[in-house]
């Protein structure tokens, strides 16, 4: 079961989730928690099981054909969050053509409120620089064009009709999900990157947290509006990698700046920039984990000078 995070102080309602995967699924399990009916949406028939032991009711369903979004959205909600994953995949059909399948299946009936858990891929910035919501979201890459598409169509089906809020998360991590601690715990020699460029991540609990305390705060306010969704303390890719490896009491990997960074290619190396919370902090938001340090699995401690330890 998902760690418990912020409670909600909303009154109980029917809320669709599209995409219960890793965010959507922990999201599901804490809006049952308090007393929510939720439904969860999922491409994969194997994940009935999983889904049904966290009190959700599940439904399989493909959002990006007319058919399956229909049925995904049958009975109308009051929340909508639309959390699909690509998994690698086609990012038009899943993101562009998912949601406006959903947005048409949800025409006669519209939610009160729509949530995007979108990615701070939108962002083009590669200087090193802070980027925070207002700054250009013009990205040159073919995933960022199609998450920012898919940003647009919400706005423009939102206006006047029902509360809109894109989350743009940044690298979500969290209980079964360490990249690139699971690299060095297995021994991986070399990385990709020149080690410069900056991490911004957010843990899988404080995304989730994110969403809940949106869905508790300011919900009559029928403006668009978006929010970066990470952690107080973007780091320098060689000072992570260093950090873990100085814990995990091993010589750091080489990087190699040719290569390409996971499912990103040559779009994640060239990423470079510091995502700011600031507008979510200023509403009352907070992290539980403002930091990797605060948000990784527990580490042996590092050796320190005459063999005393570091606390982590």
């Amino acid at each position: 079961m998902p760690r418990a995070v912020t409670c909600i102080k909303v009154a109980p309602m029917r809320t669709i989730i599209l995409g219960c995967g890793y965010v959507g699924s922990a999201l599901g399990a804490e809006l049952v928690r308090h007393g929510h009916e939720v439904i969860g949406v999922t491409r994969s028939t194997g994940s009935e099981q999983a889904i049904i032991a966290l009190g959700i009711q599940p439904r399989v369903a493909d959002c990006s054909t007319s058919d399956g979004a229909r049925m995904a959205c049958e009975g109308g909600a009051d929340m909508v969050v639309f959390s699909v994953s690509s998994r690698g995949g086609d990012y038009r059909r899943t993101y562009v053509e998912g949601m406006r399948q959903v947005l048409s299946a949800l025409e006669s009936q519209p939610p009160r409120y729509f949530f995007f858990t979108g990615s701070t891929a939108v962002y083009a910035q590669t200087d090193g620089g802070w980027v925070a919501e207002d700054a250009p979201a013009e990205p040159p890459h073919e995933n960022g064009k199609r998450l920012l598409e898919t940003e647009n169509l919400l706005r423009a089906a939102a206006a006047r009709r029902f509360t809109a809020r894109v989350l743009r998360l940044s690298g979500v991590y969290g209980p079964g999900r360490h990249a690139v601690l699971d690299k060095l715990r297995g021994g991986a020699e070399t990385l990709p990157g020149d080690g410069n460029r900056w991490i911004n991540q957010i843990h899988r609990d404080d995304a989730v947290q994110a969403i809940l305390f949106l869905m508790r705060s300011g919900n009559e306010d029928r403006a668009f509006r978006i929010f970066n969704v990470t952690d107080d303390a973007p780091v320098l890719q060689r000072d992570y990698v260093a950090w873990l490896c100085r814990h995990l009491g091993r010589p750091p990997p080489r990087f190699q700046p040719d290569a390409p960074l996971g499912r990103g290619g040559r779009e994640g190396t060239a990423a470079n920039r510091r995502i700011s919370n600031h507008r979510l902090r200023a509403q009352g938001w907070a992290p539980r984990h403002p930091s990797y340090r605060e948000g990784l699995p527990p580490l042996p401690a590092a050796p320190f000078g005459n063999g005393r330890a570091v606390p982590i």
